[in-house]
């Protein structure tokens, strides 16, 4: 089904101002459209409609986009989300097991040998023949849709692009011994793995090449582990996914970078993020904040120098995600809502799938500019 906009634009189930942001940049020839560019058209239209904030749109109100669209003639567009073809292996990622303290002179353990971290394991080939799947593919992987995994957002497919291009990594917060923040009977563990392993099978689902590093068990990732991570996987997203705490009364969610290559995508994450949070309620918008000193993000060593060997900053594309305050009852109660139905329509699943869209967008984005420039790596 398409998506038509037009001067008076009824807003349509699953619809973001980003989204219609982003397929008006297109529409008006502008073939590489960066997240800054997104931002300030869905600011523009926010203020041209006296909506109070980005993202606050609401089926079946009219949105006034007659600045923009020069007739009323509609611009229809395609959704592009694709559900998997029925050959393809379980949904279920299956994790990469890390040693709790991991050195280059070693290797280690892996449940597939799919990804170890050192310097001598190859990184995937560039510059990989595009494949674009045919009409008939498109519809034997609508027609196994799986009903549990059906995201509460668009999500864009990727089974178009090329394999190195729509790799995304995942490290659930914490691990081993450390269950992160502890309330009176949850954990911010608890939080953390149903709302990743959600993220990674929607992903996966719709074409995207999901890796998880374990840290359950003993597992606990170190900050040697961590950096070689950026090592391994220059370019591609690496979601660290968390829940916060305070006082019982914050809510919201914020997400933090460290390098100015992951910036565009923690835009991309926290928009998609605030949409879900003013939806329930939480008007509280924390937005993206930048920090040069949070170890988990942190390639700087104690004597302040950078060990990350990678070829420029823009390669480090490492973001740390916190949710929400699961110490806020409110917040707590709607979240647990998730932990008894994790596929249901709830908070949990809707945050999940906002912030994985939010990646997901950010990788079309890329993958877009790139081309134009013909500069895929």
């Amino acid at each position: 089904m398409g998506i038509t906009l037009s001067k008076n634009y009824i807003v349509q189930k699953g619809d973001w101002l980003s989204k219609i942001a982003r397929k008006m940049l297109k529409s008006e020839g502008d073939t590489s459209i960066s997240a800054q560019e997104i931002l300030s058209r869905c600011e523009d239209i926010a203020a041209h409609n006296k909506i109070d904030c980005l993202d606050c749109i609401f089926e079946g109100q009219t949105l006034d986009l007659s600045p923009w669209l020069e007739t009323e003639t509609a611009i229809t567009h395609t959704r592009e989300t694709v559900t998997p073809l029925s050959h393809l292996p379980t949904l279920a990622p299956q994790p990469v097991r890390l040693e709790e303290t991991l050195a280059k002179d070693t290797t280690p353990l892996t449940t597939d040998n799919r990804v170890v971290l050192q310097e001598s394991t190859p990184l995937p080939p560039t510059h990989q023949a595009e494949t674009i799947p045919t009409e008939e593919v498109v519809e034997a992987q609508k027609d196994n849709t799986s009903p549990e995994l059906i995201p509460t957002v668009d999500i864009p497919s990727a089974w178009h692009l090329p394999e190195e291009e729509r790799t995304i990594v995942f490290v659930k917060g914490h691990g081993g011994q450390d269950p992160g923040a502890v309330l009176e009977k949850y954990t911010e563990r608890d939080f953390i793995n149903p709302t990743t392993d959600r993220q990674m099978a929607v992903l996966k689902a719709n074409g995207y090449n999901v890796i998880e590093i374990d840290t359950s068990g003993s597992q606990k990732l170190s900050l040697d582990a961590r950096r070689d991570l950026k090592e391994q996987y220059p370019n591609t997203p690496i979601i660290y996914n968390h829940y916060n705490v305070a006082n019982n009364k914050a809510n919201g969610s914020e997400t933090w970078y460290t390098s100015n290559g992951a910036k565009d995508l923690a835009h991309f994450v926290q928009q998609e993020l605030d949409g879900i949070s003013y939806r329930h309620g939480v008007k509280t918008n924390r937005g993206v904040k930048y920090t040069d000193n949070m170890r988990v993000l942190s390639t700087i060593d104690m004597n302040g120098d950078n060990i990350i060997n990678l070829k420029d900053e823009s390669q480090d594309l490492s973001i740390l995600v916190e949710y929400d305050f699961i110490d806020n009852p409110t917040i707590q109660q709607k979240l647990i809502e998730g932990l008894n139905d994790p596929n249901g329509n709830n908070y949990l699943t809707q945050k999940a799938d906002a912030a994985a869209a939010g990646i997901a967008h950010f990788i079309h984005q890329r993958h877009d500019e790139q081309s134009q420039l013909g500069t895929i790596t």
